[in-house]
C-alpha cells in the first residue's frame, strides 16, 4: 500500500503531520536540550551564565563534551532538567510540523499534475521550501521561548513569555527569525528532497510501490543525519541569537564574525556531533510516524467505506424484499 499520494484532505494531511512531530519531539527532547545548553554555553562567559554553579568551561574544553554536559545537568536539574521546555518545544512544533507536512504534501500533489515529469526531483525540493516558510510563523516564537527554557535564561514558560513581550514585544518572539530560515529553509529542502530520492531508489531495489516500515524509519534516519550536520553552522548561529540575554542580543552577521575571530571555523559546527545523533532518530521517527499515520488514516477510510457499502447494499435488499412482498399479491395470477 503505497502512501506518496493519498486522496487525503488537509485535516487529514494535518493530523498525519501533527501526530508524527509530536511524537519525535517528545522522544528526542533530552538530547535537543544538552545541544542547546552548548551551543548557548560557548557563547556566554562562565560568569554570566545562567545555571549556577556549572563549570561549563572545563566541560567544553572537555573531549566528552556533550557527555560532560549531561552528566552536568542530570547532577544539577536531575531527569527533569532535560525536559526544559518541552511544553513550548511541543506546543510550538506540533502545529507547526502538522502546516509543514499538509503544505509539503498538497503543493507536491499540484505540482506532479501541473509539471512535467522531469522536474518532480526540482519542484520536491521547491515544495519543501514552501512548505517550512509557511509553518515558520508558528514555530519561531515557541523555538525562542524552547531555547530560553533549555539554556536557563528563564525559569518557567510564563516567565520567558511575559519578559520577552514586556522587553521587545512580538519582535521578541522572532529573535533568530533570519537564521532560521537560513538553516531550516535547505535543512528540509534537503531532508524531505533526500527522502524521496532514497525511497525511490529502495523501491527499485525492493521493486515494490511500498517498502517495509523499518526501511522508511532507516532511510528518515540517514535522511537528517546527512543534513543535520551540514545545517549545524545555521543553527549554532540561530541558538546564539534566541538565547541571547537581553543586553547582550547581536545580529547575525556580527555574531558570525565574533565566533570565526574566537573560535574558528570549529565554532561554527559546536554541537554538531550531538545535533547529528540528535537528528537520526528524531527524522526516523519524525518520517516513519508519518508513514504509519497515513497508512493508518488509509486504513479508517477503507474500513469505513466498506461499512458505508455494506451497510448502503443491506438498506437496499431490504427495500427491495419489503418491495417484493408488497407487490406479490397484485401480480399473483391463478393458473387453475
Amino acid at each position: 500500500m503505497s502512501t506518496d499520494s493519498p486522496d487525503f484532505n488537509l485535516l487529514e494531511h494535518l493530523l498525519a503531520g501533527a501526530i508524527a512531530t509530536s511524537a519525535a519531539v517528545s522522544a528526542m527532547h533530552p538530547m535537543d536540550t544538552v545541544k542547546t545548553v552548548l551551543q548557548h554555553s560557548r557563547g556566554q562567559s562562565l560568569n554570566s551564565y545562567s545555571i549556577a554553579d556549572w563549570n561549563m568551561n572545563s566541560a567544553l574544553n572537555s573531549r566528552s563534551t556533550a557527555f560532560s554536559v549531561a552528566l552536568r545537568l542530570l547532577k544539577e536539574k536531575g531527569v527533569s532538567g532535560f525536559y526544559q521546555g518541552l511544553g513550548a518545544n511541543v506546543g510550538a512544533q506540533t502545529p507547526a510540523g502538522a502546516i509543514k507536512f499538509a503544505v509539503y504534501e498538497i503543493l507536491k500533489q499540484k505540482s506532479e499534475q501541473l509539471v512535467d515529469s522531469k522536474w518532480r526531483t526540482s519542484m520536491e525540493f521547491v515544495c519543501a521550501a514552501l512548505a517550512f516558510v509557511a509553518c515558520s510563523f508558528v514555530l519561531v516564537p515557541g523555538e525562542v521561548v524552547k531555547q530560553r527554557l533549555q539554556s536557563g535564561v528563564y525559569s518557567s514558560m510564563r516567565t520567558g513569555v511575559a519578559e520577552t513581550w514586556k522587553t521587545y514585544g512580538i519582535s521578541g518572539f522572532y529573535a533568530g527569525y533570519g537564521a532560521t530560515l537560513l538553516r531550516d529553509i535547505p535543512y528540509t529542502m534537503l531532508e524531505f528532497g533526500l527522502y524521496e530520492q532514497l525511497k525511490r531508489l529502495f523501491r527499485g531495489i525492493y521493486k515494490k510501490d511500498s517498502l517495509p516500515p523499518p526501511i522508511e524509519w532507516l532511510l528518515g534516519g540517514l535522511a537528517g543525519g546527512c543534513t543535520g550536520f551540514l545545517t549545524t553552522p545555521f543553527d549554532v548561529l540561530k541558538t546564539r541569537l534566541m538565547t541571547a540575554q537581553h543586553t547582550t542580543r547581536q545580529e547575525m552577521w556580527p555574531l558570525f564574525q565574533s565566533i570565526i575571530r574566537r573560535d574558528g571555523l570549529p565554532g561554527l559546527f559546536c554541537g554538531s556531533l550531538t545535533r547529528v545523533f540528535w537528528l537520526i532518530p528524531f527524522t526516523a521517527v519524525f518520517f516513519g510516524v508519518h508513514e504509519a499515520s497515513k497508512r493508518a488514516i488509509i486504513r479508517w477510510k477503507h474500513h469505513r467505506l466498506l461499512f458505508s457499502n455494506k451497510r448502503q447494499t443491506t438498506l437496499t435488499g431490504f427495500c427491495e424484499v419489503k418491495l417484493c412482498k408488497r407487490q406479490t399479491p397484485s401480480c399473483f395470477v391463478p393458473l387453475w
